[in-house]
């Protein structure tokens, strides 16, 4: 499997991965309970902007550590049966 398809497989696993999914829903959440508090508690923008902003962060973090994890997971099943 070349570098490309390894990429590939990797984003194609990662989109569908069960810790995924509870991140998005999680940043939903976020972002729902932004704009909940933008609208009717009225909450300043810089305010809800800040907590927008550290939950995206948030969202990008875990997401790249799952990456992370899945690219060393398959590259150690790539590397095993390359030996057998």
């Amino acid at each position: 499997m070349d570098d490309e398809q390894f990429d590939l497989t990797v984003n194609m696993v990662n989109r569908v991965h069960p810790v995924s999914i509870v991140i998005n829903f999680l940043f939903m959440g976020v972002l729902l309970s932004g704009l909940y508090g933008l609208l009717f508690d009225n909450k300043a923008f810089s305010g809800i902007a800040i907590y927008i902003f550290i939950g995206f962060v948030v969202r990008l973090l875990l997401s790249g550590f799952l990456k992370a994890y899945l690219r060393s997971k398959y590259r150690k099943l790539q590397q095993s049966d390359s030996e057998a």
